[in-house]
C-alpha cells in the first residue's frame, strides 16, 4: 500500500515525545510493508536536515520539507480572531507546502494520505481536490483540551485571548472529524472526547508501538528522575510541581536525589546538589538515562493523548509515579503497572513509599514491562494499522 505521511515537524532528530510518537508510527507503517513518502513542515523550533534521518529510513521514505515561519504575527492573529478562524492552524499553512503536496500526489499517487497531528490538516482541502483515496488523521491528542487548560490558568487580557483561541480551535477540530475518513487516536479517552464532538466519527484506538528488551532492566539505583522537553507547558508545570514536592521528600529522606533531563530543562530549574537536585539539560539517549536512575516521576497536570516518556520507562521495567492525567491511555487499574497520585501531598507519600520499599518498585516495574509487551508491540499494531487503512 502506498501511503503519504504528513507531519508538522521533522521526525528526526527525536527531541520530544511528539517526534517519538511520529517515528514509531512511521516504523509501524514500514513494518506493515507500506510504501511511504514523508513530507514535513520545518520551523525555527524544529528545523529539518536530511542528515538527521537514518539512512534506511531516508531511503525508504524520501523525506522532503518546507520551512514555515510559525512565529505569532499580531496582524494575522487579530485577523483570525475577528474572522473566527483558528490562528493556531493558520500559522502552519503556506503555498510552498501546497505545491510540494501537489507535486508528490501527482508523482507518487498514494492510495491513502495520513495527517500525523492536527497542524498538518490545513492542507486537507488541497489534497481532497486531487486525491481520490482515503484520508486519515492520526491524532496525538485532543488539542483544544490542552488550550483550554492554558486559558483557564491565564489572567487578564491573555486569558481572554487564549479563551478565544481555544474556542476557535475546538470548532476547527470538531468540524474536522467529519471531513476525514477515520481518526487514529492514541488513547480511548481521546476517542470519548471526539465522539462527544461528533457521535458519528469513526475513531480507532491505535497505540504507540514500543520496543522492549527480552527482560525488564534490573537496576539498583534508588533515586527519582524526570524527562521532558521544557518548551511544552505540561512538562514545565510537571517539573515545577515535582521540585516543590521533592523539597518535602528531601526533608524526610535526606539522601533522596532527583535528576531532571530534557530540552531547556536548565532554563526552568537549576541544579542544587546540596539539596539533591541534578539538572542534566538535553539528553540524547533517554533509555540510557533512564537505566542510570530509579523511579520516573512525572506529575502531568494538563493535556490528553498518552505520555510517551511513561511508556518508554515502562518498557524498561521502571516504576512510574504520575497523575491521573499522566496515566491517560494506560489501563493501570487492572494491571497495577503505575503508581498514581492526584494531589501534591499524595505524590509526596508515594515517593517516600517507593524509596522505603524496593520490592514494590521492582514489582510495579515488572508489571509495567509486561503491560507494554501485551499492548504495544509493533507486530500487532502494524497488522491493525494496515487492516484499518484497507478497510475504511
Amino acid at each position: 500500500m502506498k501511503v503519504l505521511l504528513l507531519t508538522s515537524k521533522p521526525i528526526y532528530p527525536v527531541v520530544d515525545g511528539g517526534c517519538f510518537a511520529s517515528r514509531q508510527f512511521l516504523k509501524t507503517l514500514l513494518h506493515a510493508g507500506a510504501d511511504v513518502r514523508h513530507l514535513t513542515i520545518a520551523t525555527d523550533k524544529h528545523p529539518f536536515s536530511e542528515s538527521d534521518y537514518p539512512k534506511d529510513i531516508h531511503s525508504a521514505t524520501q523525506p522532503k520539507s518546507v520551512y514555515i515561519n510559525t512565529a505569532v504575527r499580531p496582524v494575522a492573529a487579530l485577523s483570525s480572531l475577528i474572522r473566527g478562524k483558528s490562528y493556531n492552524i493558520r500559522r502552519f499553512f503556506a503555498l510552498k507546502m501546497v505545491h510540494l503536496i501537489e507535486e508528490t500526489l501527482a508523482d507518487f499517487k498514494p492510495e491513502c494520505v495520513i495527517f500525523d497531528g492536527l497542524y498538518t490538516t490545513p492542507y486537507l482541502e488541497v489534497i481532497r481536490k486531487s486525491h481520490p483515496g482515503k484520508i486519515f488523521l492520526r491524532s496525538h491528542n485532543a488539542e483544544f483540551k490542552l488550550w483550554k487548560k492554558y486559558a483557564d490558568e491565564a489572567k487578564g487580557i491573555k486569558r481572554i485571548y487564549l479563551k478565544k483561541l481555544h474556542r476557535d480551535l475546538k470548532k476547527y477540530e470538531c468540524e474536522l472529524l467529519s471531513q476525514v475518513d477515520a481518526i487514529f487516536a492514541l488513547s480511548s479517552e481521546d476517542i470519548t472526547v471526539f465522539q462527544a464532538c461528533n457521535p458519528e466519527v469513526k475513531a480507532h484506538l491505535v497505540p504507540v508501538a514500543i520496543e522492549t528488551q527480552d527482560q525488564p532492566f534490573v537496576g539498583t539505583t534508588n533515586d527519582f528522575y524526570h524527562v521532558g522537553a521544557m518548551n511544552w507547558l505540561p512538562n514545565i508545570q510537571a517539573v515545577k510541581m515535582l521540585v516543590d514536592v521533592f523539597r518535602n521528600v528531601r526533608k524526610r529522606m535526606p539522601n533522596a536525589d532527583l535528576h531532571i533531563a530534557g530540552l531547556k530543562s536548565d532554563t526552568i530549574v537549576k541544579s542544587n546538589e546540596d539539596k539533591g537536585i541534578h539538572v542534566h539539560g538535553f539528553v540524547s539517549d533517554m533509555d540510557a538515562f533512564g537505566k542510570e536512575h530509579g523511579t520516573l516521576v512525572t506529575p502531568i497536570l494538563s493535556g490528553s493523548g498518552i505520555r510517551i516518556k511513561i511508556l518508554e520507562a515502562m518498557a524498561l521495567g521502571k516504576a512510574v509515579i504520575t497523575t491521573p492525567t499522566g496515566a491517560l491511555g494506560i489501563d493501570y487499574h487492572s494491571q497495577n503497572c503505575l503508581i498514581v497520585a492526584e494531589q501534591p501531598e499524595e505524590l509526596e507519600e508515594k515517593m517516600i513509599e517507593i524509596l522505603e520499599n524496593p520490592h514494590l518498585r521492582q514489582q510495579i516495574g515488572e508489571n509495567a514491562f509486561q503491560y507494554i509487551r501485551d499492548h504495544h508491540t509493533i507486530h500487532d499494531i502494524s497488522k491493525q494499522v494496515i487492516e484499518l487503512l484497507k478497510s475504511e
